[in-house]
């Protein structure tokens, strides 16, 4: 996953560079937690944190144009409103792997 500051920068509106890495920054930190919730509130059925924890991610990456991981999230999320369970797995794993992309990547802005 590419983490592209300028394109973000135009698609929020946000001019400074910085501050758009740190809200990235900010995104992989906080939604880190999230992510990993994932993966219990799937084996134990718990549908309503599964929806809350995807939900929150894919809003978040949704405003900083983090599309891939929006996408992905997106999709989880009509999973689990839809019930289909055989497709939690896939996604999350999806989502989970995307994530961590993004989060390496978001590492190197940093160096």
């Amino acid at each position: 996953m590419v983490i592209d500051i300028d394109l973000i920068s135009q698609k929020t509106g946000i001019i400074d560079g910085d501050l758009v890495r740190n809200f990235v920054k900010d995104f992989f930190q906080i939604c880190a937690k999230e992510i990993e919730k994932i993966p219990s509130c799937i084996a134990n059925g718990d549908n309503d944190t599964l929806i809350r924890c995807v939900s929150n991610i894919k809003n978040v990456a949704y405003s900083l144009s983090l599309d891939e991981i929006s996408h992905i999230a997106s999709k989880l999320e009509k999973a689990v409103h839809d019930m289909n369970t055989d497709e939690y797995e896939p996604l999350s794993n999806e989502l989970i792997k995307v994530f961590n992309e993004g989060n390496q990547a978001c590492t190197k802005l940093a160096s």
